[in-house]
């Protein structure tokens, strides 16, 4: 079974917040301590994942740049008359 990439990020990004709780004045404060928790949470998350399509662009950048680098000294070596 297939698990596309969209599908897991949106299974990992949903948390629920199962503390059993009505929200009242009584307990409005700990309620947000709870959501605040739960969202930073997310934001880490999400940073996380940010920082991985980062890396990933870097490194594909360093190696298409690399790559053009070869091909244009290949075909300049040709040009010269050297064999390589």
């Amino acid at each position: 079974m297939f698990i596309s990439l969209s599908k897991t990020l949106a299974r990992f990004g949903g948390f629920r917040l199962g503390v059993g709780l009505r929200l009242t004045k009584s307990n409005m404060l700990w309620m947000s301590f709870v959501v605040m928790f739960v969202y930073l949470l997310k934001a880490t998350w999400y940073m996380m994942v940010i920082c991985f399509w980062i890396v990933y662009a870097l490194y594909y950048g360093l190696f298409y740049c690399c790559r053009k680098l070869l091909e244009k000294l290949k075909k300049d070596t040709k040009k010269e008359g050297y064999h390589v």
